[in-house]
């Protein structure tokens, strides 16, 4: 047995599987004897496991969110798993052609499968899913699932609010180092600042040292970037926190095409979201302090404190007509969605309208590749945002979608290149599950989107970030205003790649070039393209120069 990882049920399993006072690798392996295939399912924490029984039985297994990756190859018999692609890739039975619908998806921003990766022979377990190989083949299923819609708590709102602050604190507690200090990521908003001010007084109490870490812009900084300053908020948390170190992480000296082929290197192939890989900084700053932890807010508004999308829905559902009545203005509105009739056919609407928006959305993928129709239904089918659902809904979606194993996976990798991981309490497993089992209106009202947190964080958080409704879209401002710095890079890399071969089999490189030239003269506003587009087509190019020309992958 395997295992990567950390368990946050360990009294649980002892007691359950172990009786007598062991280690966990012991533990894991009586629990192991007794479970078989079913001991994922018994597991809470973020892990990556693999066991092998006999000659021909192997089990892989990824924890319910995938902070932990885990990624695979087989071909003629064999089978080979790891925590990164790159170190699979000089294996020779691996197939490294590249995977022309995941780079495609990858310029769209389609999040379509959690076990694709940009080479054909290479797969990723999916977050809460387990693999098992045996003499029969290959057998997939999910370990995890969110809980089912109509599996609601009777909580009176108090009792919610207690329940849900005694669950942050454990998720924190539990991703604590036994000894050293922790850093923890700080912007303005709900999720960072209250995992910081929530862990603070924890910390002291042991004797542990904090850093704090902040993503800003420079007092310099070029307009074009848009990204607004959460200074004030932050200084307002720092100001609550007992004394430590911060870090405010404004423009790297780094230009970010370099940046992009060192990743590139050490993830083994382009990646999505490996937020550290454009913020060096940050890294510099967790080596000096000697900090092996680095706390995330990510997760709290895709699941645990969310908006909140969905309330029309969830009021129509829970018939309170008069709170629905004060967000619908028009009569018919509202007559529509006090009748099962009326609901349907503005459901029918709502992804008729995301259909319509799939299909007018501009593209940089060629139509040789792939049709305009074909295009837009693999955005309808696997959208970022659902068209259509209650509260509960659409966060048990969020919950079991790819786009979070995705973010987990690429920044566990780029993190461990670095010498640290990411933890994130708020996909805790046992808080997320208390989260959706609450009803829809404790989570968010008319007056209030995030409401849960908001009540939670009561005399931890100061009022003007625990009351704020204006979060800064950008998670990383650097990686905005770098590119308008390195402009002319980027357009020599495209225009050096128009012919390339393997891009040009995918992607509309002319097209891409010229996007690229309005984006910068619109200064990014009203462009029919992001920042998003042009990182994943210049990484494209990069790795592509690398397979081609390089060669960087040899078998012996």
């Amino acid at each position: 047995m395997l295992f990567d990882g950390r368990l946050d049920n360990v009294e649980e399993l002892r007691s359950f599987f172990s009786p007598c006072d062991g280690n966990q690798d012991s533990l894991l392996v009586n629990a192991w004897r007794k479970r078989n295939l079913r001991l994922p399912a018994s597991l809470i924490g973020d892990f990556a496991m693999a066991v092998v029984e006999g000659e021909n039985q192997l089990l892989l297994a990824r924890d319910p969110f995938g902070v932990r990756p885990l990624f695979f190859a087989r071909s003629g018999g064999w089978v080979a798993f790891a925590s990164s692609m790159d170190v699979l890739l000089p294996l020779p039975f691996v197939d490294r052609t590249p995977n022309t619908s995941w780079m495609a998806d990858f310029v769209e921003g389609i999040k379509a499968d959690g076990t694709a990766t940009p080479y054909r022979g290479i797969m990723a377990v999916s977050a809460g899913t387990q693999i098992s190989f045996g003499p029969a083949g290959m057998e997939t299923r999910r370990h995890w699932n969110p809980p089912a819609l109509d599996d609601l708590l009777d909580i009176d709102p108090n009792e919610a609010v207690e329940e849900f602050r005694r669950l942050f604190d454990q998720a924190i507690v539990a991703r604590l180092p036994d000894r050293g200090p922790a850093a923890f990521e700080l912007s303005g908003g709900l999720d960072s600042t209250s995992i910081a001010v929530s862990a603070a007084p924890i910390m002291v109490e042991r004797g542990q040292r904090m850093l704090t870490l902040s993503h800003v812009l420079g007092r310099d900084a070029d307009s074009q970037s848009r990204v607004r300053d959460e200074r004030p908020q932050i200084e307002a948390v720092l100001g609550v926190l007992p004394p430590g170190e911060h870090r405010w992480l404004d423009n790297s000296h780094q230009p970010q095409v370099a940046s992009m082929t060192d990743t590139i290197l050490r993830h083994g192939g382009p990646v999505r979201r490996d937020f550290n890989s454009v913020q060096h900084g940050l890294v510099e700053a967790l080596r000096e302090h000697d900090c092996e932890v680095l706390f995330s807010g990510f997760g709290g508004d895709d699941i645990v404190t969310g908006a909140g999308a969905g309330l029309l829905e969830s009021l129509a559902q829970d018939r309170r007509w008069d709170e629905l009545k004060q967000l619908i203005s028009h009569p018919l509105s509202r007559l529509a969605w006090r009748n099962a009739v009326g609901r349907h056919f503005l459901r029918s609407h709502a992804h008729r309208r995301l259909s319509d928006q799939a299909l007018a959305k501009p593209r940089l993928t060629g139509t040789q590749f792939l049709s305009d129709n074909e295009l837009a239904q693999r955005r309808t089918r696997f959208p970022l945002v659902p068209a259509w659902g209650t509260i509960g809904a659409r966060e048990r979606w969020r919950a079991a979608a790819p786009a979070i194993g995705i973010r987990g996976q690429d920044s566990a990798v780029g993190a461990g290149s670095q010498g640290f991981e990411y933890v994130y309490p708020m996909l805790d497993v046992r808080l997320v599950e208390f989260v959706l089992r609450l009803p829809d209106r404790l989570k968010r009202t008319v007056e209030d989107r995030r409401c849960m947190i908001r009540r939670a964080m009561e005399g931890r958080l100061p009022d003007m970030v625990r009351t704020r409704d204006d979060k800064s879209p950008s998670a990383v401002p650097v990686a905005a205003a770098r590119f308008h710095l390195e402009h002319e890079d980027y357009l020599a890399l495209f225009k050096r790649n128009l012919d390339n071969p393997l891009l040009t089999q995918v992607l509309d490189m002319p097209r891409g070039l010229a996007a690229l030239r309005a984006f910068q003269d619109l200064q990014g506003s009203n462009g029919a393209f992001s920042l998003r587009h042009f990182r994943a087509i210049a990484q494209l190019c990069l790795w592509s120069e690398q397979l081609l020309h390089h060669q960087p992958y040899q078998t012996e």
